[in-house]
């Protein structure tokens, strides 16, 4: 099963690496990061939010991050 945002525009190939990332696998789930864009210029709560946000990713992208 594959879920998308409604204003996600998927790469020609995300279905087939997908796919290859569940080959051979069981109970695994495929995350795709979607990071919040921010810089200096950004309000602090939205970079307060961002940097969160990326440290959330970065601990999901771990080989050894198990979801629950």
């Amino acid at each position: 099963m594959l879920f998308l945002d409604d204003d996600m525009e998927p790469a020609p190939s995300l279905l087939e690496a997908h796919v290859g990332a569940h080959r051979g696998r069981s109970r695994i789930a495929v995350l795709g990061a979607v990071p919040i864009p921010f810089d200096t210029r950004s309000p602090p709560l939205l970079r307060h939010i961002g940097r969160k946000f990326d440290n959330h990713l970065q601990k999901l992208a771990r080989p050894q991050h198990s979801l629950s």
